[in-house]
């Protein structure tokens, strides 16, 4: 992100104007490839938007996913940014890769007044999309709401009460078909020119020889539509004249999953255990006072729905002493041997998001800064979440994390996750493209994953978010916010002389390679015997897509972040778990 970025995201018009002035780059990019117009359009910053405008940016530029100025406006609800770009000229009707234009979003989004500024300037009120994310096409099947009546659908507002699962549904709106056909040239084309013919758009395509004859191929395809649609019947006719086989099939049965960043209002409180209930070994097991404080920051949790700000915590006296004994201790540790990344991005959250010593910074105020750094935001929980569940909320960028801090008496020590983890281990990492795109990676391949391979998917997270480390300038540093947060382990991992971390021994080190890493134990209650070291974050993330996209998954994920919802290639049916199966 480069200054004018931030400054026009945070409406800061004179610095903006102070930038531009020195000579600052109109149309760099985020690695989200927004443009510091697109930044101050989507935060609703009229004034920098206006000042930006008459600066020259350009007003049709597009970011990754082909989303314009007025686009990310509309998806926000930011109608005062999104008049001045319309009254600038911008095109009404750009499409982003997944077809979406700037009034779909807005209807998607149910973001009313935007919708009606589009309407007024002219847009179609036609338009539609085939390549709408099916979690879209499936929450707004029933036209409701102030839309209605004029042909519009859109979802809940983030108040409504969270949709149920659905056991046997078939997921969005692809049908499933095997055709099967002679390896020989130009067979493939004719069928697919059949399709075509038909008005057909496939989204997927699988091959394999068939097991009868080495003559033969199957192909299994995917595209857009329903059994009933009306251009099945005769395309299916046309294409069984000119293969051996071919035939509709059964959609895929797989694990249930969000497939939109509001679903994870479903399980966010179904947590295995209770943050306001402790163990007998914890420091505050016998503190009545401090379990009663954790229940009351625990309800937090319990209420929050997706959208929402995360609430307020008011710190005492005694929780902001046990925060600066632990800041104090970690700021020294992670000055020697955290990443450069980490070092970095500190002096910024010290700055906007009130980190210090004296003060306990508000989640709130951290998740703000990371959506604008990275489209990170955190969550907070009430206590620990299945590995499934935690995993497929970082697939929408979404980190769980607790409010409540450690108990006075053991500042240096916690055995759990509290404040100082997250906000000190976890927090500054996710504001790292870089690593903010390696969590992302393995949140969108836990989706419909198999039991088998969340559990290895949970344990290359232990390797990495947690406790991972990266080579810089020939020395070993952290990444991983076990370490980050804990000083004793820090100096352990990652320094050369013994002894550290009050121990004599080396622990052993390991390439970076998550197929290795995935099948790796590990303990929890002590500090780690090995620890996995990449060449860099860039290296840790590349390796870790390369393992997510070898996993044996029937399906493909595009995650689409301004609705914050996932499309999927084929037409699936996501299976809730039997009753005792989440009895267990």
């Amino acid at each position: 992100m480069t200054a004018l970025i931030a400054a026009s995201a945070e409406g800061h018009t004179d610095v903006a104007r102070l930038l531009l002035k020195r000579g600052a780059e109109l149309e760099a990019k985020n690695q989200t490839g927004l443009t510091a117009l697109a930044a101050a359009a989507m935060q609703g910053r009229a004034d920098t938007t206006r000042l930006l405008l008459e600066s020259g940016a350009d007003i049709e530029t597009k970011g990754t996913s082909g989303a314009t100025p007025l686009y990310v406006a509309c998806a926000f609800g930011r109608h005062l940014t999104a008049r001045l770009l319309l009254d600038s000229g911008a095109d009404l009707e750009a499409k982003t890769t997944s077809g979406l234009t700037p009034l779909l979003i807005a209807v998607f989004n149910a973001q009313a007044e935007a919708v009606k500024l589009l309407l007024e300037h002219g847009a179609d009120a036609e338009a539609t999309s085939n390549a709408v994310p099916a979690s879209a096409q499936a929450a707004n099947a029933q036209p409701t709401g102030e839309f209605a009546g004029a042909g519009f659908r859109h979802g809940d507002s983030h108040k409504a009460r969270a949709p149920r699962r659905t056991q046997g549904a078939v997921e969005g709106t692809k049908v499933s078909l095997m055709f099967r056909i002679y390896d020989k040239p130009g067979a493939l084309v004719d069928v697919l020119t059949i399709m075509a013919n038909h008005g057909i758009s496939l989204t997927r395509i699988e091959s394999k020889p068939t097991k009868a004859s080495d003559k033969l191929f199957d192909f299994q395809v995917d595209f857009e539509g329903t059994p009933e649609d009306p251009r099945l019947e005769p395309a299916l006719k046309d294409l069984r004249a000119h293969t051996v086989v071919a035939d509709l099939q059964e959609a895929v049965n797989v694990p249930w999953f969000p497939t939109r960043a509001r679903d994870i209002d479903e399980f966010s409180a179904k947590t295995l255990d209770a943050g306001a209930e402790l163990e007998a070994d914890h420091p505050g097991f016998k503190d009545a006072e401090y379990r009663e404080r954790r229940r009351m920051i625990v309800k937090n949790a319990t209420t929050f729905r997706h959208g929402d700000t995360i609430p307020r915590v008011e710190y005492s006296a005694q929780e902001v002493e046990t925060w600066g004994l632990v800041y104090s201790k970690l700021r020294e540790y992670t000055d020697k041997y955290a990443v450069s990344a980490y070092k970095e991005i500190m002096p910024l959250m010290e700055e906007h998001c009130g980190y210090a010593e004296d003060n306990i910074p508000q989640a709130a105020d951290i998740s703000r800064f990371l959506h604008q750094a990275t489209g990170f935001t955190l969550r907070p929980v009430s206590g620990l979440l299945s590995a499934r569940d935690f995993l497929n909320a970082l697939a929408f960028r979404v980190f769980f994390s607790t409010q409540y801090i450690r108990h006075h008496s053991r500042p240096l020590y916690t055995p759990e996750p509290d404040i100082c983890h997250e906000l000190m281990g976890h927090a500054p990492m996710f504001a790292d493209p870089d690593f903010a795109s390696f969590s992302h990676e393995i949140g969108l391949a836990s989706l419909g994953a198999s039991d088998e391979e969340i559990e290895r998917l949970a344990t290359c997270y232990w390797f990495s978010v947690e406790f991972g480390l990266c080579m810089e300038d020939g020395q070993r540093k952290a990444y991983g916010a076990g370490l980050l947060s804990s000083f004793g382990e820090l100096e352990f991992a990652c320094s050369p002389d013994r002894p550290a971390g009050g121990r004599d021994d080396f622990p052993k080190y390991k390439p970076w390679e998550p197929e290795v890493a995935a099948v790796q134990e590990y303990p929890i209650t002590t500090y780690q015997p090995v620890y996995f070291v990449a060449e860099s974050m860039q290296d840790a993330k590349e390796r870790m897509r390369d393992y997510c996209e070898g996993l044996a998954r029937p399906f493909g994920v595009r995650y689409e972040p301004y609705t914050s919802s996932v499309s999927v290639d084929r037409a699936l049916v996501r299976m809730e778990p039997k009753r005792e199966e989440l009895e267990e």
